[in-house]
């Protein structure tokens, strides 16, 4: 019995992990999104370029924090 208990603990944590991946890898694609939107702005100007960290800077603080943070 004590090793049902303890497949199910772990079941329910693979569980809760999967769904954790999921919410940061959404998140990635969302950022990944706004920089290259981001980028492609950047080239309609006719502003000096920007590296990268800078348009990543930017994009990040543009940006509303996601809930419970």
């Amino acid at each position: 019995m004590e090793s049902s208990s303890l497949s199910r603990h772990f079941d329910l944590r693979l569980k809760e992990l999967n769904q954790q991946i999921h919410s940061c890898l959404k998140d990635v694609r969302k950022h990944l999104q706004e920089l290259e939107q981001a980028a492609a702005q950047q080239t309609r100007t006719a502003g000096p370029p920007k590296d990268f960290a800078r348009l990543l800077k930017e994009s990040l603080q543009q940006r509303t924090p996601p809930p419970g943070k």
